[in-house]
Parts: C-alpha cells; sequence; structure tokens
C-alpha cells in the first residue's frame, strides 16, 4: 500500500493531466466508477464481484492490483489510464 500510494504522488507531480480543473463521470456498469480528469486521464474503480472491461486504446500508468489475463478490471481493484 504504501508503494502504491507513492507511485500514486509521483504520478501527480510528473503527470500534467492530473493538474487539470477539468473532470467528468463516464457511463459504467453498476457497481463500477469512471471518470476522466484533464487531457485523456482515465480512472476506473471496480467495486462489484464480476470483472469490468476498460476502454481500449489506453496505457496502464498506475493499477492497485493487476489484471486479469484478458485486460479486465479485477472487482475491488481500481487502475488509472492515460490515452496513447
Amino acid at each position: 500500500m504504501l508503494r502504491l500510494y507513492r507511485d500514486a504522488l509521483r504520478l501527480r507531480r510528473t503527470t500534467p493531466a492530473l493538474g487539470g480543473e477539468d473532470f467528468r463521470w463516464l457511463d459504467s456498469p453498476d457497481g463500477t466508477l469512471l471518470f476522466e480528469r484533464g487531457h485523456g486521464l482515465l480512472c476506473a474503480v471496480n467495486l462489484s464481484h464480476r470483472p469490468m472491461a476498460l476502454p481500449e486504446a489506453r496505457y496502464m500508468l498506475l493499477a492497485s492490483g493487476l489484471l486479469d489475463h484478458d485486460g479486465l478490471l479485477p472487482p475491488d481493484t481500481t487502475v488509472s489510464l492515460r490515452t496513447a
């Protein structure tokens, strides 16, 4: 958990998209949260009991756990993604 927190702080300092004020909620399945911040930063949170499909063409910046073999977000996992 400490490493995840440190990595998140480093990411915040080095990723300009995190500093923007732009924020919008996106449609997502029940039990999940999906939002976009700045220019191309996407955060997906899976609070459900089922794996969550992630948007395609995204580069993973930080995750609280490993993704499934098919690139699905497992339950109780959060991931920050970036386009390109």
